[in-house]
This record gives structure tokens, C-alpha cells and sequence, in this order.
């Protein structure tokens, strides 16, 4: 499949006083709470360019008491993907920050990538679910987690529904026990632009 391009200023570490030409990209994010994904997510937009789309963020400015029922979670993810869909028509590439954990969930942003001719790559946190369960328990953002719920058995249920991404999926995994810009920027140099 072609890939709509895109032209973007590229990061100082890799720019030299000129435009290159990349395909419009589609990131997405797997792993546990605490795996690292949001920190993935954003240096990923600082070394492309591209839009950095947060759920937790979104849900915090749709929903100031966020109260987690199905009709806010509803309309998070429809807000999410109408920005998303709008970005990547406009020709900007995004890092969708959000629980992709479900090869369902995956599948809708593989076919919102096709229809504007983005390319889709997963990024899969490789991170132990012991060091995660730990980071997302310190972290302790109670503002993003349901009332009848306790840090621990938020993780242990969204942990309990990761699906692996299959074989056919373009996946890249990335270590997310020290994710840092420099470990970003060597899974970048394995993306190849088709």
C-alpha cells in the first residue's frame, strides 16, 4: 500500500537544514499501566513532529470528575478518534496515547490509518508487569481511576485483557523499563518508510 507523505522539520538530532519526506503515521500504543507508554508517546511526537493524542488527557478536558461510566468512556474514545481521523487528513501524523490492548481496538485504528492513507506501527511496551504494577501504583493519578476501584485492581483488570499483537500486526517493541530519547530514537531507525 502507498502511504500519503508528509513533509516535517525533523528533530535536531537528525536535521541538517532540510525537509524530508516521511509517510504519514499512525503510532500506537500497547502495554501495561506504568509501562512506559505515555513517556513513549511523547517522545515519539518530540522526534517526528508528530500529534501526541492522549486519552487520559482528553478525558480530563471532556471531563473535569471524570466518573468513568460507559457513556464517558464512549465519548473520550469518539472525541479521540474524530481527532485523530481530522489530523491525519490534514496530513499530520499522530501517536494515539491510549489503552490499545484489545486486537478489536487495534484493528478500528488500522482501518482509520488505511482510509487516510497513514501508516499504522504499534509500539509494544516490554516492560515486567511486576515493574509496572509498581510504577503505576507510585504514580497513583486517582483523578484516572474509577471510584470503585484501588490502584491494584485497576492494573490487575486492565492487565488481565492484553491481547499479544499477532504475527500479521506491524509491530515494533521497545523496552520500557528506561525509556529514554535515545531509546526512541534507535526504535525510529528500525521504523522503515516503505
Amino acid at each position: 500500500m502507498r502511504y500519503k507523505k508528509q513533509i516535517i522539520p525533523l528533530p535536531m538530532w537528525r536535521r541538517q537544514g532540510r525537509l524530508l519526506y516521511m509517510p504519514l503515521m499512525l503510532y500506537l500504543m500497547v502495554g501495561y499501566p506504568g509501562s512506559g507508554k505515555t513517556t513513549t508517546a511523547r517522545l515519539l511526537a518530540e522526534a517526528t513532529g508528530a500529534v501526541h493524542l492522549s486519552s487520559d488527557a482528553l478525558r480530563l478536558e471532556l471531563f473535569p470528575h471524570p466518573t468513568f461510566t460507559e457513556d464517558e468512556h464512549q465519548a473520550v474514545y469518539t472525541e479521540l478518534n474524530q481527532r485523530t481521523e481530522q489530523l491525519l487528513k490534514n496530513g499530520a501524523s499522530v501517536v494515539y496515547d491510549a489503552n490499545l490492548n484489545r486486537r478489536l481496538h487495534r484493528t478500528e485504528k488500522y482501518e482509520l490509518a488505511a482510509q487516510a492513507g497513514a501508516r499504522p506501527v504499534v509500539i509494544w511496551m516490554q516492560t515486567p508487569l511486576d515493574l509496572s504494577k509498581t510504577r503505576a501504583v507510585i504514580r497513583g493519578h486517582s483523578h484516572l481511576v474509577p471510584r470503585d476501584e484501588t490502584f491494584e485492581s485497576m492494573f490487575d483488570r486492565v492487565a488481565r485483557t492484553i491481547e499479544p499483537p499477532a504475527p500479521n500486526e506491524p509491530v515494533y517493541k521497545l523496552d520500557g523499563k528506561h525509556v529514554t530519547a535515545a531509546s526512541v530514537k534507535t526504535l525510529l531507525a528500525h521504523i522503515q518508510p516503505l
